[in-house]
């Protein structure tokens, strides 16, 4: 337990180390939920309803995707690609701890980051603007809402962690991520709700992994979702990780097989 806590430290300490970068990644976040914010308030005047949508509802919406965006979607497998193509993966491989575990540790400390600040700036946001958000207080709703975003980290990890797996065939991991992030921001409702789009769209988007990482957990604490709607996305999301961390283990063996440590 204590190299993994060491892995933390060591994560934490990384960030700190280009402080200048990483304060301008928060002052986008900031920029990101003011935009959101104002362009929502100039679409809804007083009263209106859009595909269910009113003005709090909307808003709750916006703001929660973007913190969940910014815990679920951040992710230090970004780095394994180099890693790999480097040759450094050797220095995890003949060390007594799992490649897994130790990039999921990675990213435990990256999303500890994030929380603490989408807390702060949420906050400072709160205080300045008194926005009207939807407060649910179900806490069925609530529990199921924190499972959901529980799993859907669990998600995007082995599906953010198989695409660095490219970089064993390929040093090109960049633009087929980079394609990927923008694909999967639309697709799991990060940039509109899914449930405004035609009904057979949606529901072609509900056989796939990608809803269940934002747009299904915030749907789950509008209360958009029943109380025996809640399971069955739960159960599908259990699923998609199970098949999802089989397909990791069979590329990284796969990987394994063919890896040289170039560049050392």
């Amino acid at each position: 337990m204590s190299k993994y806590l060491q892995i933390i430290r060591n994560t934490f300490e990384e960030y700190f180390v280009y402080r200048v970068n990483f304060l301008m990644w928060r002052v986008r976040n900031i920029l990101g939920l003011l935009t959101g914010y104002f362009l929502i308030k100039a679409i809804f005047t007083e009263g209106r309803v859009i595909y269910g949508y009113d003005f709090e509802r909307i808003l709750t919406y916006i703001f929660t995707v973007s913190i969940l965006r910014a815990i679920i979607f951040s992710s230090r497998t970004v780095d394994l690609a180099g890693v790999i193509n480097s040759g450094d993966l050797t220095n995890y491989l003949i060390k007594p701890v799992s490649t897994l575990k130790v990039w999921f540790t990675r990213d435990i400390a990256d999303k500890i980051l994030n929380i603490g600040f989408c807390l702060l700036e949420v906050g400072l946001i709160i205080y300045l603007l008194k926005p009207p958000f939807f407060i649910q207080t179900n806490p069925l709703q609530i529990l199921a809402f924190i499972a959901s975003a529980f799993w859907a980290i669990l998600l995007y990890f082995f599906i953010s962690f198989l695409i660095a797996l490219i970089g064993f065939w390929t040093p090109e991991v960049w633009a087929p991520r980079f394609i990927f992030s923008i694909l999967l921001n639309f697709f799991s409702g990060g940039v509109v709700p899914l449930d405004v789009l035609s009904p057979s769209i949606y529901k072609l988007f509900q056989l796939t992994p990608f809803p269940y990482l934002l747009f299904n957990p915030v749907n789950i604490y509008l209360g958009r979702t029943s109380l025996l709607g809640i399971f069955a996305p739960l159960a599908v999301v259990v699923f998609w990780i199970a098949i999802f961390y089989l397909i990791v283990q069979f590329i990284w063996q796969k990987g394994l097989r063919i890896y040289s440590a170039e560049g050392r």
